[in-house]
């Protein structure tokens, strides 16, 4: 009960004040493909983010050598990672435009830069520009009536 306490506790404290997370770092051995080292955003708001195996053995069986994925609101990386592991051929571009989350997913894919590429973009339909608006993982988009470019 104490414990429920406590991040509940955390989480209202974490949806009203802007605060940088540090990244909590995980070592994963994943036998048939090596070993993984995987940052997680430690905000009290967001889950914990698990890669495995059979996340990587999923993405396997669609990617063939010398493909290219685009991951568009790529977060911190939890699918380009597992992709990216599970073809060493498999070039990538990642695009994520909120400056919280792109931390991490420069964190996730220091390793593999010959074959990702992070872009810190939006991506839609509309050439109108639009602002990120928010704290921490939590924003949206508000048309920007000013003229300035995403931030």
């Amino acid at each position: 009960m104490f414990t429920y306490l406590k991040n509940s506790f955390a989480r209202k404290i974490a949806r009203r004040v802007t605060k940088e997370y540090p990244p909590i770092i995980d070592h994963l051995n994943m036998n048939q493909y090596g070993e993984i080292d995987f940052a997680n955003w430690s905000s009290p708001l967001a889950p914990k983010i698990t890669l495995n195996e059979a996340t990587v053995a999923f993405f396997n069986q669609f990617i063939k050598a010398g493909d290219l994925a685009i991951d568009i609101g790529a977060n911190i990386g939890d699918t380009a990672i597992p992709m990216a592991t599970a073809n060493n051929s498999l070039h990538f571009f990642c695009i994520e435009p909120n400056k919280s989350f792109l931390f991490y997913l420069e964190l996730n894919t220091r390793k593999l830069k010959s074959r990702i590429q992070n872009i810190p973009a939006l991506i839609g339909v509309s050439d109108e520009l639009f602002l990120l608006e928010g704290h921490g993982g939590t924003r949206h988009m508000k048309l920007d009536q000013g003229g300035q470019r995403c931030q």
